[in-house]
Parts: C-alpha cells; structure tokens; sequence
C-alpha cells in the first residue's frame, strides 16, 4: 500500500546496543524499499516521520545534524 509521502528516516537498533539513522528518504514507500534490500530484522527497525520534531525530541534525537537539518526546513 502507497503512504503519503514525507520526509522520514530508518531508525535500526535497540536499547541495549543503541541506534543509527539511515536516510533521509522521501517517502514511507522508499524507506520500506531500503528496509527490504537491507534484509533487516522486523523487530529492530523504525520509520519516523520527521515532520513533527516532538518525534526526533522523545527519541533523543534532537541534537543530531540530520534531524535538525530536516526539521529546520
């Protein structure tokens, strides 16, 4: 199914080991494509919009360059 397209990012990682960001992608659909090539774990991987910047702030994000970049926008 087709989602909306915006700006977001794959979050991979847990708690225990910490995360990296992939991205950033246009689109839900681009990232789930990424996530599908990268054979990666269902578990261990997140889409998160970026268009709302309490996001990037509740996952401890907000001080990254990316983030700030794509939500200065």
């Amino acid at each position: 199914m087709h989602k909306a397209a915006e700006i977001c990012v794959v979050m991979l990682g847990d708690p225990m080991n910490g995360y990296a960001l992939f991205g950033p992608f246009d689109s839900y659909d681009r990232a789930e494509e990424w996530i599908d090539a990268a054979d990666v774990p269902v578990s261990s991987w997140w889409i998160m919009p970026l268009r709302m910047p309490v996001m990037a702030e509740l996952m401890g994000f907000a001080d990254s360059p990316i983030i700030r970049s794509l939500t200065s926008r």
